[in-house]
């Protein structure tokens, strides 16, 4: 992995790919940057692929801080774009981080060629303040044992896939090399569940496209009155295209084929 410096900390960041394009890549609060390990290589042919490793984790996995970051990993992304001397890139963010990426292209619009959102939701509903709350206590009673894990498994996978042997066992090499400290501290990105991106989605003029999952037990495409999901939050986006995969939550790690196929052409077309 690579490294710019701040104050504090060294944001780190994957960087594949040589095309003249680029897209950078904003994880969630599952599986960080390893979100992106089965689809980037997908991509690298065509587009330069920026990963960067939010700040609170470090590139070993652990959790520094259990702030909610979204203001500064906004403008750690506008700062990891200057420092790569990138004026204008394509924005992909999975579950917490397209939260982020919403709010970035809302704001830094200028910067921003075209938004993927995968597995998101505008805000979620009294069933998501319950999963995260379930979430944080799990965390808490059972910091070192499996429960969190199993949660995550369940919740992030489709009944299908978990089925499958070899996705069991491919499972917990995710789990294993993943973030299991981010499991244990669900303070680090639990809030963003709950953070109201609607008003940020209306003034989005980028080009969007927004992945579901069928089987996504996390952000769904329809919420509860309270709530607003992939459906309600792509007729807040002007022009947003909208395709659901056969997949859970975790969606570029369950079904990589698809969601580079979708991103394919939704980029391909944007560009032109």
């Amino acid at each position: 992995m690579r490294r710019i410096g701040f104050e504090t900390e060294a944001l780190c960041y994957d960087d594949r790919g040589t095309g003249s394009e680029i897209v950078v890549n904003l994880h969630g609060g599952f599986f960080g940057r390893h979100d992106f390990q089965q689809v980037t290589p997908l991509l690298v042919d065509r587009y330069r692929c920026i990963t960067p490793q939010l700040r609170g984790f470090t590139s070993d996995g652990e959790v520094q801080d259990a702030t909610e970051y979204l203001d500064v990993w906004i403008e750690d992304i506008v700062a990891l774009f200057d420092a790569l001397s990138i004026e204008r890139a394509h924005i992909h963010g999975t579950s917490t981080g397209g939260t982020v990426a919403m709010e970035l292209a809302a704001q830094y619009s200028e910067r921003v060629s075209g938004l993927v959102l995968s597995g998101v939701v505008g805000r979620g509903d009294e069933t998501t303040a319950i999963f995260a709350s379930t979430w944080m206590k799990l965390a808490a009673a059972d910091p070192t044992g499996p429960g969190v894990g199993d949660l995550m498994s369940f919740f992030c996978f489709s009944r299908p896939y978990l089925e499958q042997l070899s996705a069991v066992r491919g499972l917990v090499e995710f789990l294993d090399l993943s973030l299991p400290e981010a499991f244990r501290r669900p303070e680090l990105t639990a809030p963003l569940l709950m953070h109201d991106a609607r008003p940020a989605a209306t003034l989005i003029r980028t080009p969007t496209l927004i992945l579901s999952g069928a089987c996504d037990l996390i952000a769904p495409a329809v919420l509860g009155p309270s709530g607003c999901g992939s459906t309600e939050l792509a007729t807040l986006i002007a022009g947003a295209k909208c395709v659901e995969l056969a997949a859970g939550h975790a969606m570029l790690l369950e079904a990589p084929d698809a969601a580079a196929q979708a991103i394919l052409a939704f980029l391909g077309a944007s560009a032109l």
